[in-house]
């Protein structure tokens, strides 16, 4: 949790997903203010870093400043998403 004048202002959680891979699942702010969801990510990284090579995040659901955001994290791979159609 992120804490600007006392108040809560942003909150990032996630779980291991393997022994080398953690995911963050959950990563909120509650006021729009730039660089505060990066640097929110970033906190967490830093906690985890000693314990987990890799971070999976969420997709960026095409969202251009998602992507951006994630571009600034340098990911050493991306997974490929597929869709499947029911016939």
């Amino acid at each position: 949790i992120i804490y600007i004048d006392g108040n809560a202002m942003s909150v990032v959680a996630g779980f291991p997903l393997s022994e080398d891979t953690f995911d963050i699942v959950v990563s909120k702010c509650t006021e729009n203010i730039q660089g505060l969801s990066y640097y929110s990510k970033r906190e967490m990284m830093k906690q985890v870093s000693d314990r987990f090579t890799y971070l999976n995040l969420e997709e960026d659901l095409g969202i251009a400043g998602l992507r951006k955001m994630k571009k600034m994290l340098h990911p050493v791979k991306k997974n490929e998403m597929w869709r499947a159609l029911r016939r």
